[in-house]
């Protein structure tokens, strides 16, 4: 190799350490947590609800491939609205394990399935120090810690935690975990909690900017619950409507901000989202940051409440992109 290619080629690898070496963080992905993004043969081949499952499951296993396997994090937080609640305050888990199970086929409304309930289980590492850390800079935030019943006992995962880091690849996690719980009071209080939400998730990018490990963000959550009649939470034609607007929203989240701040908070006691809280954060965290590329992989509903997976890359060769769909 000639003086000319040599010299090239150590810039080319010195450019990729730092890279890598940054201290910031480096993505983030909006994946739902309904069963049928884990699994959409609870529905009978060809009709139209597997057609609508087959999608949402390949689109969030691909925005999970992206986060794992392009941005490579050293560090998930994952944001939860069905983990272990306080009334007022944020959580954080704080312990160094956290394990549990999830059944799958709960959501089923109708005779379309053919397949029965079953349970998956997931046991995942997590930071406690960094928890920790993440935990003294928020003291003043209505930030609390959640503790198991001891050290050596793993905290309580369900199904909020659980179905979307199943739907990250399988095999050896070179990652840990945060994980943040919203409050029991979101549910009703939602819209309220906007403002205070913006400005959680600004803290949190500035605490993870003031961090040496590479962390990214993944918030679970779903859309709106109002898209059937016989759903558990009744019709509502702002559905489709809010359901469109947090598309609008996270493909470009900065020209769009209204669409989430404006639209969809309009319509959230009617579309009962139980993600909005955790979008609302999230927009909070991008305020702090200049995304590169955001891309969404799908949006729909396969019964009652819409799901979307989406990405938010952060740098030159980390964008998301569609190329496998």
């Amino acid at each position: 190799m000639d003086n000319e290619n040599t010299m090239m080629l150590t810039i080319l690898l010195t450019l990729a350490s730092v890279e890598y070496a940054r201290t910031e963080l480096v993505g983030g992905i909006l994946l739902p947590h309904g069963d049928f993004a884990y699994d959409p043969t609870f529905f009978r081949p060809n009709i139209d609800k597997r057609v609508a499952a087959n999608r949402i499951a390949t689109a969030s296993r691909e925005a999970g491939k992206w986060l794992v396997d392009i941005v490579r994090p050293e560090i998930i937080i994952l944001s939860t609205p069905h983990g272990i609640k306080l009334d007022n305050d944020f959580g954080i888990y704080m312990n160094d394990k956290g394990a549990g199970f999830a059944t799958i086929g709960g959501d089923v409304i109708g005779n379309s399935t053919y397949k029965k309930e079953y349970n998956v289980s997931m046991d995942i590492e997590m930071d406690l120090e960094l928890s920790k850390d993440l935990l003294s800079s928020l003291n003043d935030k209505n930030v609390s810690g959640i503790y198991s019943f001891s050290e050596a006992t793993p905290i309580i995962l369900n199904w909020g935690e659980i179905i979307p880091l199943l739907l990250l690849p399988e095999g050896q996690k070179p990652y840990k975990h945060i994980i943040w719980s919203h409050p029991e009071r979101r549910y009703d209080h939602a819209t309220e909690m906007v403002p205070e939400l913006l400005e959680i998730g600004q803290e949190l990018a500035n605490w993870i900017e003031s961090r040496s490990e590479r962390i990214a963000v993944i918030i679970s959550g779903d859309l709106s619950h109002t898209h059937q009649p016989d759903g558990p939470y009744g019709y509502s034609n702002a559905s489709s409507i809010f359901d469109k607007a947090l598309e609008r929203w996270a493909s470009q989240p900065y020209l769009n901000a209204n669409a989430l701040l404006e639209t969809a908070k309009g319509l959230q006691l009617k579309a009962m989202s139980c993600g909005f809280t955790g979008y609302i954060m999230w927009h909070g965290m991008l305020s702090a940051k200049s995304i590169s590329t955001s891309v969404v992989y799908a949006n729909l509903n396969v019964t009652y409440y819409g799901m979307m997976a989406a990405a938010f890359g952060f740098g030159v060769g980390f964008e998301p992109t569609m190329s496998h769909l």
